[in-house]
């Protein structure tokens, strides 16, 4: 236990902190060849995308910390506590290492720092798997948007060149969105997100077996039914997950059921509408049709009924966003729409 808090207060001091993140940052980009400094500007640009993407939201949602209500261990910090910054470093240093040995013990480390600030109650488990979920979107975004060496997608040899069933990929994915809407509905929306967290924690776990190139019978076979032509195996489970982890950790309680429910029904009526009835072409991008764009905005506008207005202009940008041309998961759409609408309330 003495073991435990003190690593815990070490961790607290921001110095400290930093040097972690310093020596995280020399473990993702090691060995010392001609690809070291590319793995390392991979690290820092996560790093930093994870760092204002997380302050960002928590200047958004001004969520207080338990540590005003409850006694810590340490004095309350002054600012807010939703997401955990420190889990959402950690965790997106964790996910530069994709494809090696050593993401295994940085997101152990990840875990265990996420969970030293719930342990010296600065913040809850909710704040941590938010972390989580905003560490992801942080490395999907560096990929994305500034077309560093792909990490989520390290090894081009194991991405799926076969294309899957897309009727059974699509069915797979509206199965599960329905099933943890209904977890949340049911069990509560904080409880499925620890049940979340934890299924993207062991998704990310066997992601890397196959990051590695390690052959693995049953869960090939499995992925390779339900994976996009030109992924790799299981990178849309994983982003699937920290799509739904970040709209039940972010979002009050009517408000996450309701982008459960546009993420696990307007994707999969945009793409069955799109291939089946897509005549017409977006102008701003020839790969969506106005069909399938129009069937992700009608499919999901019945959100109004659970989250009321502000679930309805989530459900509108969710299909503006969906049919942007951008190489981001579309998965992680939905919860920008969330926090995009989220602010338009706060205006009106």
């Amino acid at each position: 236990m003495d073991l435990l808090l003190d690593a815990s207060l070490m961790i607290h001091e921001q110095a400290a902190f930093v040097a972690l993140v310093v020596l995280g940052i020399f473990a993702v980009a090691l060995p010392l060849d001609k690809k070291f400094a590319m793995r390392f500007e991979r690290g820092v640009l996560a790093v930093g995308i994870a760092l204002v993407l997380a302050w960002t939201l928590k200047m958004i949602f001004a969520a207080t910390r338990p540590c005003e209500t409850i006694p810590a261990i340490v004095a309350c910090p002054h600012d807010f506590s939703l997401p955990s910054i420190h889990t959402a470093i950690a965790v997106a240093i964790a996910l530069c290492a994709i494809g090696t040995m050593r993401f295994y013990p940085l997101l152990a480390i990840s875990v265990l720092i996420g969970a030293s600030r719930i342990f010296i109650g600065v913040h809850n488990l909710n704040d941590v798997c938010a972390g989580a979920a905003v560490a992801v979107a942080a490395v999907a975004i560096a990929e994305g948007l500034f077309g560093i060496e792909p990490a989520l997608w390290h090894g081009r040899k194991w991405i799926k060149k076969m294309p899957a069933d897309e009727d059974s990929r699509q069915a797979m994915h509206l199965v599960a969105g329905l099933i943890v809407l209904l977890s949340a509905y049911y069990i509560g929306v904080q409880q499925t997100a620890y049940i979340v967290f934890a299924f993207l924690i062991g998704g990310l776990v066997m992601y890397n077996i196959k990051a590695m190139g390690l052959r693995a019978p049953i869960l090939d076979k499995l992925l390779g039914k339900v994976e996009r032509n030109g992924h790799p195996a299981g990178y849309g489970a994983v982003m699937l997950f920290s799509g739904m982890l970040a709209c039940l950790t972010l979002f009050y309680s009517e408000l996450a059921l309701s982008l459960l429910f546009i993420l696990a029904v307007g994707d999969v009526a945009s793409n069955v509408f799109g291939r089946r009835f897509g005549k017409h072409r977006l102008p701003h991008n020839k790969c969506k049709s106005l069909e399938g764009t129009a069937a992700y905005a009608i499919t999901s506008a019945p959100a109004y009924f659970i989250g009321g207005f502000v679930a309805l202009i989530a459900a509108i940008l969710s299909a503006m966003f969906e049919s942007v041309e951008i190489d981001i998961d579309d998965n992680l759409f939905v919860p920008a729409a969330g926090v995009c609408a989220f602010l338009i309330m706060g205006i009106i």
